[in-house]
C-alpha cells in the first residue's frame, strides 16, 4: 500500500471510529491467487433500535388516554386533518423514560406525559399549562398527533 492510501486508510479509519463504528478488515484469497480485501462495519448503532421510534410505539400500543389527548390537541381546528404540535424525547427528570409534549395552536393549551414506570397507563400526566410556557427545549417538534391521539414522527 503506497503512502497516500496509507494516509487515505488512517484518516477513514479514524472518521469511523470517532463516530462509533469499528471496521474490520479481512483478507482472502480469490480465484487465481488474488487477494481480496473485505471490510464490515458495526458499531453500538448499527443494530440499535430507533429511541424516538420506541417511544413512539409505546405511546400508540400503550397509552390508555390517548384518545382523549388527540381530542385536546386538536379541539378547535376547523381542518379535517388537524393535527397536535407534538415534541417526543427523553424526560430530563427520568432520562430513562419517554416524555411526550403536546400543544394545540388553536387553544395555546399544553400537556407533557411521561412514560408510566409502574406500566400501569402506559403515560402519565406531568404538566399542564400553556404553550407558552413550555420549555423551549421540548418545542423543536419533531412529531404530529392526529385526533384519535396517534403519533407520527416527522
Amino acid at each position: 500500500m503506497g503512502t497516500r492510501n496509507r494516509v487515505a486508510a488512517a484518516v477513514v479509519f479514524a472518521v469511523l471510529v470517532g463516530a462509533g463504528v469499528f471496521v474490520a478488515t479481512t483478507r482472502t484469497s480469490g480465484d487465481g491467487g488474488v487477494s481480496e480485501d473485505t471490510a464490515v462495519a458495526s458499531g453500538p448503532d448499527a443494530d440499535a433500535p430507533d429511541p424516538l421510534g420506541a417511544c413512539v410505539d409505546s405511546w400508540n400500543k400503550r397509552n390508555t388516554w390517548k384518545e382523549s389527548i388527540g381530542a385536546m390537541g386538536v379541539a378547535g381546528q376547523n381542518s379535517a386533518g388537524a393535527t397536535a404540535y407534538v415534541h417526543v424525547g427523553r424526560s430530563a427528570v427520568f432520562p430513562d423514560l419517554c416524555m411526550v409534549t403536546v400543544a394545540n395552536s388553536a387553544t395555546m393549551y399544553a400537556q407533557q406525559y411521561v412514560e408510566d414506570a409502574k406500566d400501569k397507563w402506559g403515560f402519565a400526566p406531568s404538566w399542564t399549562g400553556t404553550a407558552s410556557g413550555l420549555d423551549p427545549s421540548v418545542t423543536s417538534w419533531n412529531a404530529k398527533m392526529a385526533g384519535d391521539g396517534t403519533i407520527t414522527l416527522g
